[in-house]
């Protein structure tokens, strides 16, 4: 009699890598019976499931028992001995969780190469995110796999399984012109695909998109309505977007005290943009009463950060004492270091205020 899945949820065992996001964070969550791990590990280890597809549930189930220490204490090796037995026999989501294991160095030594061959073997039995993974090693050059072409293959096959973040990789691809002919219409329609199930890059990109006019017409209503789906999301960026918006009425009616709100709260994720912007607001009594020594504090914080505009004003709040206290050895600091970034207007006032 065929033996059921016994794991009732199986956790997180890596972080997402760096750059390449093929790990996530549902790698390792499969709903199931609510029996105990321990009874598996047993059958496992002596061979009792009759069906060798058993037996590769069984060892990939081991596995994942040892990887995140349920009903035995979490050993990352015999974790990822159990899976490569399973993958071994061709069981598809073993092979995919092997290639995690090289990839990450979890249980054994990390190996790019290896975790691609693996991930191959995965991707070509169907298996989503393998696919997505070997597109990403194939356009990040991992394990020595650069190769644009093979990316988008694979990235196209996985989007077409609704994978959303193959999709937007995918509309990378052909907005760049990488591995394929660019095209703007297939950018616009991935990364539509993508944004419509939530994936927060694709949403951010429409955006831009749409406000700049590049790779689709310029609609300011509907970049101000992908800004927003990112923005809500937490992307920064996108914040600032829809701040810039609202300022100044692009896309939606013009409100600067809820731009203020947007830029308030990118700024509390130390955006030196946010600081700056929330700078000239507080000068200028934008949204909320003048206040010079606010403004200060804001522009300081960004001048801090290299930002040029930043420094110019804040040079000009040191020459004018506006905020602070007249200081025009500080007000020189600050217009240098702006005009070093080549602002102009920083390099025009030095002139005046150097000339005899």
């Amino acid at each position: 009699m065929r033996k059921q899945s016994t794991l009732a949820s199986l956790l997180l065992f890596f972080v997402t890598l760096l750059s390449g996001h093929s790990v996530f964070a549902d790698d390792f969550v499969q709903k199931g019976t609510s029996e105990s791990p321990v009874p598996l590990l047993a059958a496992a280890a002596t061979g009792a499931h009759p069906a060798d597809k058993d037996s590769a549930l069984a060892w990939y189930q081991t596995g994942t028992a040892y990887s995140i220490g349920d009903g035995v204490q979490m050993d990352r090796k015999k974790a990822f001995y159990w899976f490569k037995k399973s993958a071994s026999t061709g069981f598809v989501e073993a092979q995919y969780r092997v290639g995690n294991c090289y990839e990450a160095g979890f249980g054994t030594a990390q190996d790019y190469t290896q975790a691609g061959l693996w991930y191959l073997k995965a991707a070509s039995q169907g298996h989503a995110r393998a696919q997505y993974t070997v597109g990403v090693f194939y356009e990040e050059g991992k394990g020595d796999m650069q190769d644009f072409a093979e990316s988008a293959k694979w990235y196209a096959s996985a989007a077409s399984q609704g994978m959303d973040a193959a999709q937007y990789r995918l509309g990378s691809l052909y907005a760049r012109g990488l591995g394929v002919e660019a095209s703007n219409s297939q950018t616009a329609r991935l990364y539509t695909e993508a944004a419509e199930q939530g994936y927060v890059h694709a949403q951010a990109a429409l955006g831009k998109a749409y406000m700049s006019g590049h790779i689709v017409p310029r609609d300011y209503e509907r970049a101000f309505f992908w800004n927003t789906k990112a923005a809500e999301q937490g992307d920064n960026d996108s914040r600032l977007a829809v701040g810039f918006a609202l300022r100044h009425g692009l896309g939606v009616a013009k409100n600067p005290e809820k731009a203020l709100e947007w830029y308030t709260l990118a700024a509390s994720e130390d955006s030196p943009e946010a600081w700056y912007i929330l700078g000239t607001m507080y000068e200028s009594g934008e949204a909320t009463p003048a206040d010079p020594a606010t403004a200060f504090t804001f522009y300081h914080k960004a001048a801090e950060y290299h930002h040029a505009k930043a420094q110019f004003s804040l040079g000009m709040l040191y020459e004018m004492g506006r905020g602070t206290e007249w200081d025009r050895e500080k007000a020189l600091y600050w217009l240098e270091q702006a005009a070093s970034q080549g602002l102009r207007e920083a390099q025009s006032l030095l002139e005046l205020i150097e000339s005899p």
